[in-house]
């Protein structure tokens, strides 16, 4: 919770933060998100739109 919630300050001050996870409800918290499989991005959108997929 206090990771998330320093990310959430920095992303007010417009500061761009990268995040590696592997589950999707922290990577919904983010603005935009990457899938890869075996090194190569195989998506790049919004949590929601990934998720529609």
């Amino acid at each position: 919770k206090e990771f998330w919630d320093m990310l959430e300050r920095l992303k007010s001050e417009g500061i761009t933060v990268l995040v590696s996870t592997a589950y999707m409800d922290e990577a919904s918290l983010c603005d935009r998100i990457a899938l890869m499989r075996e090194g190569s991005f195989i998506a790049t959108d919004t949590p929601q739109n990934i998720i529609n997929r």
